[in-house]
């Protein structure tokens, strides 16, 4: 009986693991042939992640110092040219960082869910998640693509870690993980500064747990709390690591000069320049820089330069720039004055500019907006107190729940822009194809891709898997918001799924902590860029799918424990 019972499990065990199999191969099928949208025109953007990836292929670094150089972070180039230069495709690439992030997802929760059907499940609602699915995330060769599948590995690793805390090989692996995953994930974009807050509190739990379980601190104590605190501290590395790159191409020991620098400085002078006329979306007005420019002789000196930046990003309508816009403004009059010619020359005219600026501030002849600024960005008392903010913040944190935002495009023409030969140029560095716009398609054959079988079955699959995640939210969202309470009520009664709630806890105060910041930065958005907010909060997709598939997991099986509980209770009584 026992030995008829084992085969039948192995026999189920292949069979799902067959079945895995197909699925996964059927996915990578779906990102190999869903189309890229080459954004060739974004300069700021695509265009900008394009010509670092290209430079890192010819091992020049960044490529030549200019006012575009410095301002984007370096982990999707870096993951973009090593594609390249092994000659992997892009869109294959994207699909098998997919893959590994739910696989390794599945791997980190061994103690919480140790039923293979669950961790099957788990796997292929993430590797199918809609996020994969999202025109702006995906198919956008642009940061945004690595986002969900980094922090799925950030907090893959950081659980293993917590969980694993008593088994030194598992940290040892897990360690070295979250110490590629943690660099990797923080230097995609420059707003990643969110995730620390969850990985400072998991290292410090972890630690006071290791020491509190075992009371004492030896040797194999100090060994694991070097597994531990690993990626904390290869963060640190990396990042003594890019300033240095940075220090020997351009002169510059900054990770970004838009953080860290004297061109940040200078920033952020002006963004707390008072201006009570200005709108609530506009964060530096062209009085302000008026204002800076009054006081400042090193900034009147570009005077024509701003004044000419203020109208090209206006299209000459001189209006004020909304949100981080000026910052681009300033970059641009300082390229038009000459000043990026070296880093140095930057450095001393915008050093020199902070100074005249804070003497301008302690002076009064330039007056603060008494505003709260995050980085770069400015609180708007007056959106939160009016309370647009909160109905945002509800709007977009339902929204994702719920998965909103543009699916993928797989119509015959369209999605890519710009000029033909560039995006023929961009095809040939990604090794991916795309959709030409019709004009090009209409003169030029090569460039008319007819509408084939394949190309049917991707679309009725992407759009058959987006609808059915849509439509069964509703139910999901509901039974997950009902278990969350269930399961903190009955930690009153029984704790031995703390571990789990705690996994869970950290992932919704996460993405409660990812989405306010998000909605804070696009309050100047308008409701044509509603779509561009939910690319923003790719991050938060996955962290919310987790943690509603673990809220229900551990339902159940509360539920289950509490039934076999009160069975073997009633068999007592009957034996009594």
């Amino acid at each position: 009986m026992r030995l008829s019972e084992r085969k039948k499990q192995r026999r189920q065990r292949q069979l799902i693991m067959r079945f895995l199999l197909f699925a996964t191969l059927f996915r990578l099928f779906l990102f190999w042939q869903t189309p890229l949208s080459y954004w060739t025109e974004q300069v700021y953007d695509d265009q900008l992640m394009y010509h670092y990836a290209d430079s890192l292929a010819d091992f020049q670094w960044l490529g030549d110092y200019s006012h575009l150089t410095l301002v984007k972070s370096v982990s999707y180039p870096l993951f973009t040219a090593f594609w390249h230069i092994i000659r992997v495709p892009y869109s294959v690439a994207i699909g098998l960082l997919c893959i590994v992030s739910s696989a390794v997802f599945v791997k980190s929760v061994y103690r919480l869910i140790p039923h293979i059907e669950w961790k099957a499940a788990i796997y292929l609602l993430l590797l199918y998640s809609p996020i994969g699915f999202k025109e702006l995330v995906v198919q956008r060769t642009y940061q945004m693509a690595l986002v969900p599948y980094a922090v799925i590995l950030v907090f893959s690793c950081m659980i293993a870690l917590f969980l694993g805390r008593d088994d030194e090989s598992r940290l040892r692996r897990w360690g070295i993980g979250g110490a590629v995953c943690l660099p990797f994930f923080y230097y995609i974009r420059d707003d990643s500064i969110w995730i620390m807050p969850f990985v400072s509190v998991v290292t410090a739990v972890t630690l006071a747990c290791l020491i509190w379980e075992n009371r004492q601190i030896t040797r194999q104590i100090i060994r694991k709390a070097v597994w531990i605190l690993l990626p904390v501290v290869s963060l640190g590395i990396v990042t003594l690591g890019i300033c240095t790159m940075n220090f020997i191409y351009y002169d510059e020991f900054a990770a970004s000069e838009r953080t860290g620098s004297e061109f940040a400085e200078l920033m952020d002078c002006l963004y707390k320049i008072e201006d009570k006329d200005a709108s609530p979306d506009v964060w530096c007005s062209n009085d302000a820089i008026a204002d800076a420019i009054r006081v400042s002789p090193s900034l009147r000196s570009i005077k024509e330069e701003i004044l000419g930046q203020e109208a090209n990003w206006s299209q000459g309508k001189n209006k004020d720039m909304k949100g981080d816009m000026p910052m681009w403004v300033m970059r641009c009059a300082l390229s038009d004055a000459g000043y990026f010619k070296s880093s140095a020359k930057m450095r001393t005219f915008c050093g020199k500019a902070v100074e005249e600026l804070d003497e301008a501030f302690e002076s009064g002849a330039l007056k603060e907006d008494g505003l709260i600024h995050l980085s770069s960005v400015e609180v708007q008392e007056e959106y939160i107190e009016n309370g647009k903010y909160w109905k945002d913040f509800w709007k977009y944190f339902t929204g994702v729940m719920n998965y909103k935002g543009p699916a993928v495009k797989l119509c015959k023409m369209g999605i890519s822009t710009g000029k033909a030969d560039v995006i023929r140029e961009w095809e040939d560095f990604f090794y991916s194809d795309t959709t030409y716009p019709a004009k090009y398609a209409r003169t030029d054959k090569a460039m008319d891709t007819s509408f084939g079988l394949t190309d049917r079955l991707v679309q009725v699959s992407v759009t058959v898997i987006h609808a059915l995640y849509r439509i069964l939210s509703v139910i999901v969202n509901i039974a997950a918001i009902a278990g969350l309470v269930y399961i903190t009520a009955a930690l009153f009664r029984d704790r031995r799924h703390i571990e789990m709630w705690l996994c869970i806890m950290g992932m919704l105060l996460s993405a409660v902590l990812l989405v306010t910041a998000v909605v804070l930065f696009s309050s100047w958005f308008g409701t044509e860029m509603e779509p561009s907010v939910y690319m923003y909060l790719a991050g938060v997709y996955p962290l919310l799918q987790i943690a509603k598939y673990l809220v229900i997991y551990q339902s159940f099986r509360l539920m289950a424990h509490q039934r076999i509980s009160e069975m073997t209770l009633n068999d007592r009584v009957r034996r009594i």
